[in-house]
């Protein structure tokens, strides 16, 4: 029974693999191809194909060799076993991007809501880079085979292509040459039986949501993970869409014209047992470019087409967009049910506006810093680098090196090498011993890195002051820098303690194994690399000269500061005695500086210099937190030597964005006196009882009029609102930047009629008279009129009720609009 259920297996893998590699199917011979003709003859046609299948088998087998070599890692440390095959997916990743980029290249075409807006950018070299969150569940519509490749580049893009997990068929895992490689990644094998995918599916996630010491990271932390699914099960085909029409009448579901019928139970079980381990589910509507309306993308794009014969699609389209687990009813089957089908029947919606305006939808943003153009970025798929191929060989040829040498080491008759071999090994071996291959282990966030280019986010700079300027330095000296991170705050591995006893960052290790700590004999050693560097002074009287405001900047400057800021941050127990003494021994240190650069452009000579950079990066979180706008005024010289810093390429391209954030001022509400109705008892009040029949009457016998205010809130801007949950996701982006006035306002606004023909108007509850000082937070609140309400008046009190029980329509002009969708700030 076993061996029938294999062959029944395999040969669905294979009667798959037959229908990708064909040309065209039955029928379509007299129709243009939507990529056009065929590029190549018959000649380049078999050369392309000799040397795909050639790079693809050989780097399969490359990355099979590696996994087992490391997979006895697995009973020494789980953790490093991880890791190590997580390094081996990533080279896959890398795989899937070069030979897409080299056999099939296309304009990638991509799109938002304002809720994803700002974490897609082009990145240097045009290539599109995104910041999504290391952990996350994503979904897709499933229209052709290649689908999971451009979402793993999508991985590849976020730095996240060595922890995508996928949820596959069951007969992909008999899939030649693939096979062993993708058992090694962890990936969901389902058999659509639900009785046995349940318990493995089960074993799966928990392992992806269980706690990990890894490598050099003292805390136990959540493994990066990016779980893919494919709610409709298979993709779009002219039987699965036959299928899916017929499911659709039996359970009396309404149909959908671009895509099958989503599944509820697979993501709804991942999310069960993801719980809250998982903060955000994001989503990727795809469409290929040129397939017409009613027919079906595999048939138009196979194997041998796009690889072979040159005709990929013109154009591949993504719309991402997200979605807060905690607020998906993954815990109410029939709730689930409707959540996943009504998100499908939006992204019908929007592969309708596709097919039929050629885009799809987006938040009509123009930003050149992101390199969007009215809401779109145009790229290509391309890695960062051709040397990351490299990648993929690299391990087994390290140990066909160290092989190499112990066998010749131990005398164990290894064939001697020629003369001009060994000269040239003794060449590349002096070189990777040299200065120019370095490594650092600092402090940043909790899980292991490997070598990438220097970029660190806001938040692990705030983390790693010392470690941020080691990267300026390297930069500067164009130096191969390894990040491996820890928290000493949390506690470091014995490793690490053995490097630096103090458990303090940072520590640096050289790769010919020299050990060097303090941060300040770390950067001069860094800068002291490049025989040429500026960053040292020309004179012994410059660098005695830098050494002095390094010593100055560490001794001095920090300590100062951070007893300042420190306590306000919550760093430190808050006493404001010693807060006051801090910022008076604070401002006595920088005017020091202050008067220094009154005359001096930089700090020793003409040009930036370490002192520069070490002093800026020790004063950071000062400009960060309490440097704030009055005291800058006070202070024209450093700001200005502060700013000139911070905006230099070097440092630029280290971090982002420069850290230049004076603490934001107190809510202008906090000085009201305390009312009697507490606004947290109103929010559980409304969150747990009926809305007409218990929080309402509740509401009104609690209201007071010299405490609080009511508002009628409608957006201005009705004429250009187009997809109902498009509006939606408007209305939670305006919420969402009203976080700072949580403690102050209550309210709803809702989405009224259909798509294109929509408004959306909501009612508020205010603390204090005045509506201005709560919502001015958000940078978008002239987008709302703004009325104030009377509860005395029957209209007003009757407009509140409905704006907060969502069961009735609303009237405009004479014309009625019906609720269709809302949202709650509380």
């Amino acid at each position: 029974m076993a061996d029938g259920r294999l062959r029944q297996r395999l040969k669905a893998t294979l009667d798959e693999a037959a229908f990708i590699i064909q040309d065209r199917p039955p029928g379509k011979e007299g129709e243009p191809h939507p990529a056009g003709e065929v590029r190549y003859g018959t000649g380049v046609e078999i050369l392309r194909l000799l040397l795909l299948t050639s790079y693809f088998i050989g780097s399969c087998l490359a990355i099979n060799a590696t996994q087992i070599v490391g997979a006895p890692i697995y009973f020494v440390s789980k953790d490093y076993y991880y890791a190590y095959m997580a390094l081996t997916k990533q080279s896959f990743g890398i795989l899937v991007t070069t030979i897409t980029q080299w056999f099939s290249p296309t304009v990638i075409r991509v799109s938002w809501d304002a809720d994803v807006r700002g974490q897609l950018y082009k990145g240097p070299g045009g290539r599109l880079e995104s910041e999504f969150p290391e952990r996350l569940v994503l979904t897709a519509n499933h229209q052709i085979y290649s689908d999971w490749l451009y979402l793993w580049w999508a991985a590849y893009t976020s730095k996240m292509h060595g922890h995508i997990y996928i949820i596959l068929k069951e007969s992909l895992k008999y899939m030649p040459i693939l096979s062993p490689g993708i058992l090694f990644y962890g990936f969901i094998f389902m058999a659509r039986k639900w009785g046995s995918d349940k318990s493995r599916m089960e074993y799966r996630l928990q392992k992806l949501k269980t706690r990990h010491s890894g490598p050099l990271v003292g805390s136990q932390s959540l493994d990066p993970m990016w779980l893919l699914i494919f709610p409709e099960g298979t993709n779009l085909s002219r039987n699965t869409r036959k299928q899916s029409a017929r499911w659709s009448q039996k359970s009396g579901i309404p149909d959908l014209r671009h895509e099958l019928l989503p599944r509820s139970t697979g993501m709804q079980f991942c999310l069960e047992q993801l719980g809250d381990s998982v903060e955000w589910v994001y989503d990727c509507t795809m469409a290929y470019e040129g397939v017409p309306i009613g027919e079906y993308a595999p048939e138009y794009f196979t194997l041998r087409s796009i690889y072979f014969q040159g005709r990929p699609p013109k154009s591949v389209n993504m719309y991402w967009r997200r979605f807060k687990t905690a607020e998906i009813p993954y815990q109410d089957d029939a709730g689930f049910e409707k959540w996943i089908l009504d998100r499908w029947k939006e992204k019908d919606d929007m592969l309708e506006q596709y097919y039929t305006t050629g885009r799809f939808p987006s938040d009509g943003v123009t930003d050149a810093k992101t390199g969007a153009r009215d809401g779109f970025i145009e790229t290509e798929v391309q890695p960062r680098s051709v040397l990351e191929v490299g990648q993929i060989f690299v391990i087994l040829a390290s140990l066909v090196l160290v092989a190499n040498v112990l066998a010749k080491l131990n005398g164990l008759g290894a064939k001697p090498l020629r003369d001009s071999n060994s000269v040239g090994l003794k060449t590349q071996f002096q070189k990777f011993m040299s200065h120019d291959n370095l490594d650092l282990i600092p402090v940043a966030s909790q899980r292991l890195k490997n070598k990438r280019p220097l970029a660190l986010n806001q938040d692990v700079f705030r983390q790693a002051l010392r470690v941020f300027m080691q990267l300026v330095v390297a930069k500067e000296n164009n130096l191969d820098i390894e990040l491996v991170e820890t928290r000493p705050a949390s506690g470091v591995s014995a490793e690490y303690l053995k490097l630096n006893p103090l458990g303090k960052v940072p520590t640096f290790v050289g790769a010919n194994g020299f050990l060097l700590t303090e941060a300040i004999a770390i950067a001069i050693y860094l800068a002291s690399q490049n025989e040429r560097t500026a960053l040292l002074g020309k004179t012994k009287q410059d660098y005695a000269s830098i050494v002095r405001w390094l010593s100055y900047a560490n001794s001095e400057v920090l300590p100062t500061l951070s007893g300042w800021f420190g306590p306000l941050i919550g760093h430190r127990p808050y006493n404001q005695k010693q807060v006051q003494e801090a910022k008076a021994a604070s401002n006595k240190v920088l005017k020091v500086l202050e008067d220094h650069l009154h005359t001096q452009t930089f700090f020793v000579g003409e040009r930036i210099t370490l002192a520069d950079l070490f002093v800026a990066s020790e004063l950071s979180r000062g400009f960060q937190y309490v440097l704030d706008k009055a005291w800058r005024a006070e202070h024209p010289h450093i700001t200005r030597w502060y700013e000139t810093i911070v905006n230099q390429p070097i440092w630029r391209a280290v971090i982002k964005e420069p850290i230049l954030e004076a603490p934001k001022a107190k809510h202008p509400l906090e000085g009201l006196p305390k009312p009697t109705l507490i606004l947290d008892d109103w929010k559980r009040k409304y969150s747990n009882e009926e809305t007409r029949t218990g929080a309402l009457p509740w509401f009104w016998e609690h209201y007071k009029e010299d405490e609080y205010s009511l508002w009628r809130v409608d957006y201005l801007y009705n004429d250009e609102l187009t997809l109902t949950f498009m509006s939606s996701n408007l209305i939670g982006g305006f919420f969402a930047r009203l976080e700072a006035s949580r403690k102050f306002l209550f309210g709803a606004a809702s989405v009224y009629g259909k798509s294109n023909d929509s408004i959306i108007r909501g009612a508020f509850l205010v603390r204090g008279a005045e509506a201005l000082p709560a919502f001015d937070v958000a940078p978008d609140y002239e987008s709302y009129k703004l009325t104030k309400l009377d509860p005395h008046k029957e209209a007003d009190r009757e407009f509140i009720e409905d704006q907060w029980s969502w069961d009735k329509p609303i009237v405009v002009d004479g014309k009625e609009y019906e609720w269709a969708d809302g949202k709650v700030f509380k």
